[in-house]
């Protein structure tokens, strides 16, 4: 079971039996689309919150563990890559959201906010303590020279989702075998959130009880039209 063909089909289904009226196949498909990209920057949203409370000592004990959910959901993006340098210079990759850590051989990188803090540091870096800089076009600037590969941890961005299809009798059938398909790029626990949320956009408010019966009730069409067939 694909996750995008799961959320897609149970969006259309409750969205057009709604007395709201019909809602475009394609529109669903682009409110996915925002709703996944909504839920993965509301993250880092949440974890600066946290933080922020924090250091005014205003977070409860309890929602420590809350800080621990978000980065569990986090690290279903994260990414390790071993990146050539050039130059002097690592040339970070384009799915690039949020960069944790640079190192060079086993070391790891100081990284400095600007090249002004990186030049008035330069005098203390040596080949067991590397350091370096963003610069103008977003990679690495790193010294001492003479390294040849990096090796990054990062979050990546998001791949955006793409219901895939082809037409049958008029009727759009799903295709996951297309050269664009994209299976949702989501934590498997965000399943029902990316559900509610989108039928939020269009004017639906489901609670996440009331959809687990919803779609319970779904697959037990599905599975029952798959015997008689």
């Amino acid at each position: 079971m694909y996750l995008i063909d799961l959320v897609y089909k149970t969006i259309l289904s409750i969205a057009n039996s709604d007395v709201r009226g019909n809602i475009k196949p394609s529109e669903i498909r682009l409110l996915i689309n925002t709703t996944v990209e909504e839920v993965y920057e509301g993250y880092f949203y949440e974890l600066n919150r946290i933080q922020n409370r924090s250091n005014k000592g205003l977070i409860e004990s309890g929602l420590g563990n809350l800080a621990e959910r978000i980065r569990e959901k986090l690290d279903f993006y994260k990414e390790e890559k071993e990146l050539s340098i050039k130059d002097n210079q690592v040339i970070l990759p384009s799915d690039l959201r949020y960069l944790e850590s640079v190192f060079l051989d086993d070391n790891e990188v100081e990284l400095f906010k600007n090249r002004s803090s990186f030049n008035i540091n330069k005098s203390l870096a040596r080949k067991s303590y590397p350091i370096g800089y963003k610069n103008s076009s977003d990679n690495i600037i790193c010294y001492p020279i003479g390294y040849k590969t990096a090796t990054i941890n990062y979050l990546r961005k998001i791949k955006v989702p793409n219901w895939t299809y082809v037409m049958v009798r008029g009727a759009e059938v799903f295709n996951p075998s297309a050269s664009d398909f994209q299976d949702l790029d989501i934590h498997s626990s965000e399943l029902y959130n990316v559900i509610i949320k989108t039928l939020q956009k269009v004017g639906i408010n489901l609670k996440e009880q009331d959809l687990q019966q919803i779609m319970a009730q779904q697959q037990n069409i599905e599975f029952n039209q798959e015997i008689q067939s």
